[in-house]
C-alpha cells in the first residue's frame, strides 16, 4: 500500500472515461501512488480489468436511492472517501471521470485539511433551488446553521489529507443528506459544501472547465490545445466523438483511452510535467481572468455583490 490515493467512481456507462482518466493520471501525471475506482452496480467480468492492471476497485451500494430529483444515485458515492477505511492513506485525492490529466498532481499530496477547486456559481447559496413559499420553513432553518454567502467548490476535484476523516464524517454526510434534500441543486456538491465550511482553494488549473473555455475562447482553444493540469470535460461527452480531426482535446482523449491497455502500475512513468508553483499561480492569474468574465456573462444580474475568494497560496 502507498501513502496516497487517487480515486475517481464509475458505473456500467462510465467505464471508458475511467480508464481514459487512470491512463492520464498513470502516463501525464506519473502518480506513484495507489489508484482506486469506487465501482456502482458494476458486472463482475467488466472489474477484472482493472483488477489486473492493479487499481484497487471497491464495490459501493447504493447510499440514496430516491433523493429529490437527483438525476443519478451514483454520484453520492463520492461519500465513501469520507469513511474511516480511507484513514489507511495519508492523502486522497478524488478526480471526476470526466476530466484530462496532463501533468503531476504530486502537489495534492502536500495538502493538509480538506481543498477543492471552486464552483462557477460563485456562493454556496445558489447550489439550492429558489426560495418560495413551500420551502422557507426549512431554508430558515438552514440559514440558521449555515453561511450560505460563503464561495462554493465543485466535488469534481478534490483533495484532502485524511486526519480530517472522523468516525462519524460519513453518517453525517448521509443525514445532511436527507435533512435539505428537497431543496438541493447540486446534490451532492451541495452536502460537502455545507459538511466543510472551511476549505482550501485549489488554483484553476487543476479543474479547468471546457465549457467556460468554450464560451469566453471559443472552439479555437481545443485545436490549440490547453495549457493546464486537469482539463474537466464537464461537458465532454461530445468531444470524444468529435467528427473535427483538429480538435486536439479529443484526440488526447482517444489516445489516452487506447494506452490505458498499456497501465503497468509496477513500473514508473515519469510525468509528462512537473509544474512549479510559480508557473501554477501565473497561470492561475490568467485563468481566473477568464472565470471573471464568465461569471459575468453567465450571471449578469444574478449576484448583487462580490464575495472574497479563499486564500490561494495553500501549499
Amino acid at each position: 500500500m502507498k501513502k496516497n490515493l487517487l480515486v475517481t467512481l464509475a458505473n456500467q456507462k462510465y467505464l471508458d472515461m475511467a480508464k481514459q482518466l487512470f491512463s492520464s493520471v498513470y502516463f501525464n501525471a506519473g502518480w506513484k501512488g495507489d489508484y482506486m475506482l469506487l465501482s456502482y452496480l458494476i458486472p463482475e467480468e467488466n472489474l477484472s480489468w482493472f483488477k489486473e492492471k492493479g487499481i484497487l476497485v471497491k464495490k459501493c451500494q447504493p447510499i440514496i436511492n430516491n433523493i429529490h430529483n437527483a438525476p443519478l444515485p451514483l454520484v453520492f458515492v463520492k461519500f465513501y472517501c469520507f469513511t474511516t477505511e480511507f484513514k489507511k492513506w495519508d492523502n486522497i485525492v478524488f478526480l471526476d471521470a470526466d476530466i484530462i490529466c496532463q501533468g503531476s498532481l504530486d502537489l495534492l499530496t502536500e495538502i493538509k485539511g480538506f481543498a477543492a477547486a471552486e464552483d462557477t456559481t460563485g456562493v454556496v447559496r445558489y447550489q439550492f433551488v429558489k426560495e418560495n413559499e413551500g420551502n422557507r420553513t426549512l431554508f430558515r432553518e438552514l440559514k440558521k446553521e449555515y453561511k450560505l454567502s460563503r464561495p462554493s467548490f465543485t466535488a469534481g476535484v478534490m483533495a484532502f489529507s485524511t486526519d480530517i476523516i472522523k468516525e462519524d464524517t460519513f453518517s453525517q454526510l448521509i443525514s445532511l443528506t436527507q435533512k435539505y434534500e428537497v431543496i438541493y441543486l447540486t446534490y451532492e456538491q451541495t452536502v460537502l459544501n455545507l459538511f466543510f465550511k472551511e476549505w482550501k482553494r485549489l488554483p484553476i488549473v487543476f479543474n479547468t472547465l471546457d465549457y467556460v473555455l468554450l464560451n469566453i475562447l471559443g472552439m479555437g482553444v481545443f485545436k490549440q490545445g490547453v495549457e493546464t493540469i486537469v482539463l474537466h470535460l464537464v461537458d465532454g461527452k461530445t468531444y470524444f466523438t468529435s467528427p473535427y480531426p483538429e480538435d486536439l482535446v479529443c484526440k488526447e482523449w482517444r489516445e489516452n483511452l487506447e494506452k490505458s491497455e498499456l497501465i503497468a502500475l509496477d513500473k514508473f512513468v515519469p510525468p509528462k510535467k512537473t509544474w512549479t508553483k510559480k508557473e501554477i499561480n501565473k497561470l492561475d492569474l490568467k485563468y481566473k481572468k477568464l472565470y471573471k468574465i464568465w461569471k459575468k456573462a453567465a450571471h449578469n444580474g444574478w449576484r448583487k455583490r462580490s464575495f472574497k475568494q479563499p486564500k490561494l497560496n495553500i501549499f
